[in-house]
């Protein structure tokens, strides 16, 4: 494999989350690539943001199926803390073959550490699932974008995708990451490193209460340190988005290089004139020359000779 690619890449990444390194002139982040305009919150997303100030929003992305015990343990740890006054509500992200966790005598079992208000009643998870607790809005697909732009979105439960982090970063959302396979284990340790999440795991033995004391420790920020990080990158996001527009450019500048550096050979593209724009000069090179190794060697064999005489020179008078 090359070190370097002799085409243009783009990664949508942005360095504050990503280790910062040196790249060739043909490997660009742009991330976040964001889009100008997304869906609208529905009208009961709305009036449930409109009615609560300390949303907590729960999604944990398409493809990732939690099994009933951990989803458990999650509803248990929010509902703490929301009974501990951190927050006032939760919307949940959870799709229909993700509810089929919750299934059976499961599904009439008491959620804990909840009470159904108006009800005189504790809450069941059936309760939970059918949206018939005040606190708890469950939906099959969320505009997720639109509830973390809105100003009652206050923390987001995330599996630390890279589009999930980008938008919580994007519209100045904290996180509790808690990824569960792939790239989302180290992305929750980048995010977590950032300043801007908690990391947890989802195979904690004590996942409940862990996760109320995350909860509890972002929401309040005793220091501050949350709030100024996450400001933090959701600027340098807000700046950083703007390079898809470096993008579609590096693209046109490629195309015009391509077009025009070929001989025209009259059947098709002949003799390449030039190298590439945008290839650095060792990627035509071999590698003793790419990495100066004739240099180091004449240097090496030339400290070598010195050595020699010198040490040559002491002998000879004794010294």
């Amino acid at each position: 494999m090359q070190a370097k690619p002799d085409y243009l890449l783009f990664v949508n990444a942005m360095f504050g989350i990503e280790v910062p390194k040196d790249l060739p002139p043909l490997v660009n982040a742009v991330g976040p690539i964001l889009s100008d305009s997304y869906p609208p919150l529905t009208p009961e997303l709305e009036q449930s943001l409109h009615t609560h100030d300390r949303v907590l929003y729960v999604a944990f992305g398409t493809h990732v199926i939690l099994p009933f015990v951990t989803l458990a343990k999650i509803i248990e740890g929010v509902s703490a803390a929301i009974s501990l006054g951190h927050l006032d509500s939760v919307i949940w992200a959870l799709r229909s073959t993700a509810r089929k966790q919750i299934t059976g005598s499961s599904f009439a079992r008491t959620a804990p550490n909840i009470s159904n208000a108006g009800k005189g009643t504790v809450a069941t998870y059936e309760d939970l699932l059918n949206n018939k607790h005040p606190q708890y809005h469950f939906v099959d697909f969320a505009p997720q974008r639109a509830i973390l732009a809105h100003p009652s979105t206050h923390l987001f439960l995330t599996h630390a995708g890279p589009s999930s982090a980008n938008e919580s970063l994007f519209h100045g959302v904290p996180m509790i990451a808690m990824g569960i396979y792939g790239d989302q284990l180290p992305n929750s340790m980048r995010l977590s490193a950032a300043g801007v999440a908690e990391s947890m795991s989802k195979d904690d033995s004590a996942l409940a209460s862990t996760l109320t004391a995350k909860i509890v420790q972002v929401i309040e920020d005793s220091e501050g340190r949350y709030a100024r990080d996450v400001l933090r990158l959701q600027r340098i996001a807000a700046s950083a988005s703007r390079r898809k527009i470096l993008a579609a450019d590096l693209i046109e500048e490629v195309m015009y290089d391509h077009e025009l550096r070929f001989e025209d050979s009259g059947m098709g593209r002949g003799r390449a004139r030039r190298p590439m724009h945008l290839q650095t000069a060792d990627m035509r090179m071999s590698w003793w020359r790419a990495n100066n190794v004739d240099l180091w060697l004449a240097v090496g064999g030339a400290c070598g000779l010195l050595i020699g005489v010198g040490w040559g020179i002491v002998g000879r008078w004794g010294w």
